[in-house]
């Protein structure tokens, strides 16, 4: 990977938490990906909304009917995936939005009443927003402080649009990783799901031949903080990208959570086909 420049603190402290439009507009044109994400929401009645953080980031939300009531005051937030691959084992993508958004295609899959996905910084952003996006961000910094803290605050107002208090995590890929780093600096958070996801970067890097992730965070080091929340962690058998044998070290600090290897599956398939099915076997259910 290319060496990159340290975390940009002052940069995004000097942008603040301030309420950024998340539904970009016109701009997402000029990336196919992007332009086609707010049909695919739509056909799941997940609409664009606005979230706050240092950098965009765009999300969606399912909200019933107005006038309608829930008993059920959780929020089931899915994270999207690193998104777009890499051109080589060092050369990073120039946009992190992915081709196949599969978080969205699993949080239109849930039946929840409240529902919401979110991409991860930089992502479904046009060309201009985009220049203005650091790189840091989705390569060596993709699950670092400061995309935590973005994340955390793109779930703050997810919460604060569907009127909830309480929030389920899924994550795919990358996304799992980052919703256990949010999962450990919040209380609200009430299960957590994991889809082919590296919760232990340092093993993970190791085991498919890439640099360390030196302005990232190891979810492994927070098990202690995670210890209390529900949680289930899906792997695939055949996945290549993240081999479940990286989640040992995640089995051992974490006993009381279910590590599941899917056989037949691999880091693309069959997630989206058998989620009905798979998310009933988790804290998602009920």
């Amino acid at each position: 990977m290319r060496k990159c420049p340290p975390p940009l603190h002052r940069a995004l402290q000097r942008v603040g938490a301030v309420a950024v439009v998340l539904a970009l507009g016109g701009c997402a044109a000029f990336y196919t990906p992007a332009r086609h994400i707010d049909a695919q929401a739509r056909a799941g009645d997940l609409q664009p909304v606005a979230a706050f953080a240092g950098t965009p980031v765009r999300g969606w939300l399912r909200q019933l009917p107005d006038g309608a009531t829930s008993a059920d005051g959780t929020l089931t937030l899915y994270i999207e995936g690193d998104g777009a691959e890499w051109r080589s084992k060092f050369e990073p993508p120039i946009d992190p939005t992915p081709e196949n958004p599969l978080a969205l295609r699993l949080a239109l899959r849930d039946p929840s009443m409240h529902v919401a996905y979110l991409g991860r910084p930089c992502q479904y952003l046009g060309y201009f927003a985009l220049s203005r996006c650091p790189s840091i961000l989705w390569i060596q910094g993709r699950y670092g402080d400061e995309a935590v803290t973005i994340m955390s605050a793109a779930v703050d107002l997810m919460l604060l649009s569907a009127n909830l208090q309480r929030v389920r995590l899924v994550g795919y890929s990358g996304g799992g990783t980052i919703a256990t780093l949010i999962a450990a600096r919040r209380k609200d958070v009430v299960c957590i799901v994991t889809v082919a996801a590296p919760l232990d970067t340092e093993t993970w890097t190791a085991a498919i031949d890439i640099s360390p992730l030196r302005y990232s965070l190891n979810p492994l080091t927070y098990a202690a903080q995670l210890a209390a929340v529900p949680q289930v962690h899906l792997a695939a058998a055949d996945d290549a990208l993240v081999p479940h044998h990286t989640l040992q070290r995640v089995r051992d600090a974490l006993p009381q959570v279910r590590v599941e290897v899917i056989e037949g599956f691999d880091h693309d398939c069959c997630w989206v086909q058998a989620w009905e099915r798979l998310r009933e076997r988790t804290c998602l259910a009920g």
